[in-house]
């Protein structure tokens, strides 16, 4: 329901951390045909002088939902680490520098930019669990790829960032969506006291 919104949220808040600002673009992120691959969102990020603009899929996906392994919140960095890796692997296919499932290799087909001024395009997978290259810990990354519109594949992984932020951090984000969805649903559900 608001996983999306979460992730796009959550890069930004990254971004933010980081120094740059950015801002979710309200365009739609296709190819500009009728059918065909869609992506969730288009992002504009301000790396020092440079626009970036990332088109990002993003999969809220959690370890319940396609039989992975939980990890405990209390997990130590070597124990994430490993987690991360094994993740990744189970999505990259390294022989062919490329992701394994059509689901996630969408992002790689070059979607057609909104009307907004940008230095470099960007494909960017936001994913929920914890995800990291061998020797790595970070929560946003890159690999090089093999597709026909782009070399680099940016992630960013969302559990990963909010295991790195002090556990006294609040995050406050801006999802007008998420509202939007539970004014809906409240039309269609009286709430109950127990």
């Amino acid at each position: 329901m608001f996983g999306e919104e979460l992730g796009a949220s959550l890069f930004m808040h990254y971004l933010e951390s980081q120094g740059m600002a950015a801002e979710i673009l309200p365009s739609n992120c296709t190819t500009g045909n009728k059918s065909g691959p869609r992506l969730d969102r288009w992002i504009l990020a301000f790396e020092n002088e440079k626009k970036v603009l990332y088109q990002t899929e993003i999969k809220s996906w959690s370890a319940h939902a396609i039989g992975g392994k939980i990890l405990k919140i209390t997990a130590n960095s070597d124990e994430l680490s490993n987690y991360g890796e094994k993740e990744w692997e189970a999505i990259w296919d390294s022989e062919k520098c490329n992701l394994k499932w059509s689901s996630l290799n969408k992002v790689l087909i070059e979607m057609k930019a909104p009307s907004v001024q940008y230095d470099e395009k960007r494909p960017l997978l936001i994913y929920w669990l914890p995800i990291c290259k061998r020797g790595e810990n970070s929560p946003f990354f890159n690999v090089s790829v093999i597709a026909p519109e782009f070399d680099i594949l940016w992630v960013f992984s969302m559990s990963s960032y909010l295991r790195s932020i002090q556990n006294d951090t609040m995050v406050l984000r801006n999802m007008p969506n998420l509202g939007k969805r539970l004014l809906w649903i409240n039309k269609f559900f009286k709430p109950v006291d127990l």
